[in-house]
């Protein structure tokens, strides 16, 4: 696939229609004029097609194929749930360059490919593996200290909170409050007060209370966090995921994006955020 000069990927033609120009990733060619055009204009009575007919438009990876007016050979579109007879002048067919199937245009992107590249599984085990750690921590730091004792109940979903661990929990909080620290120039209003981890930081520094802006977003929350804790922050420098920090919320049990902001986030006063790394996170590619 080729790059462009600022290094983008280049996907897709412009349909050579003169009047459209429309950016299309998967553009039909012209068996005639030999030009590629989007799909409304594909047909070449769409697009005005001067050239001379050829005798025969066979199907060939995306490009359209209809059969002789004399003889239709119709079939079913190989998605199975698809009732549409295919390869028809009427419904003409689209063959996937991938697993060599026939499909309707409405499934030419849509129907579960059996070709179509799947995830390394060692990206998936990775995964797994990293998730399972953030299950084992968690179990083990609600019993390592007071504040964790105090929290635990509050890991796990209930009914309804008692009135003894509403207070054990405003307690906790306030000693919180009490210990944290951030940027003096943030409000007080308008802060949020967690509890840091990691053991990706020295064994001492492993642990701290922070406050941090409600308009922060987790990018920033995470820098900040990764100076407190002495942990070593590439990520502006780094593309994989593998050696990509993320920041893990223990309440909910997911990693929270960068972009999002900590105060349109499910994370509130008391809660715990863990620094974390090697989580593959899902391609919007795939």
């Amino acid at each position: 696939m080729a790059t462009t000069k600022d290094g983008l990927l280049s996907v897709g033609e412009h349909c050579a229609y003169i009047s459209c120009h429309t950016l299309d990733f998967l553009p039909f060619k012209c068996e005639d004029c030999g030009h590629k055009y989007c799909l409304d204009h594909r047909q070449p009575s769409s697009h005005e097609c001067t050239a001379k007919p050829k005798q025969s438009a066979a199907i060939s990876g995306h490009n359209l194929g209809t059969a002789p007016k004399s003889k239709e050979h119709p079939v079913s579109c190989y998605l199975s749930t698809c009732t549409t007879q295919i390869n028809t002048v009427r419904n003409p067919a689209t063959r996937c360059p991938i697993c060599n199937n026939l499909t309707c245009l409405k499934h030419r992107l849509a129907h579960s490919c059996p070709g179509a590249p799947k995830a390394e599984s060692k990206a998936a085990d990775k995964k797994a593996s990293a998730m399972a750690k953030f299950s084992e921590w968690r179990q083990a730091n609600a019993a390592k200290t007071k504040v964790g004792e105090s929290l635990s109940s509050f890991l796990k979903p209930r009914p309804s909170a008692t009135a003894a661990a509403t207070i054990a929990r405003a307690k906790a909080i306030a000693s919180l409050k009490a210990a944290a620290k951030g940027d003096a120039a943030v409000a007080a209003a308008d802060r949020v007060y967690l509890f840091v981890e990691s053991d990706l930081a020295p064994s001492k520094t492993a642990k701290a209370e922070m406050f941090f802006g409600k308009d922060y977003p987790m990018g920033k929350v995470l820098d900040k966090a990764a100076a407190r804790l002495q942990v070593p922050n590439r990520n502006s420098s780094k593309t994989a995921d593998t050696d990509r920090l993320r920041v893990f919320h223990v309440e909910s049990g997911r990693v929270l994006e960068y972009s999002v902001k900590l105060g349109a986030s499910a994370v509130k006063d008391g809660d715990t955020i863990v620094l974390v790394k090697g989580i593959v996170m899902p391609s919007l590619l795939h």
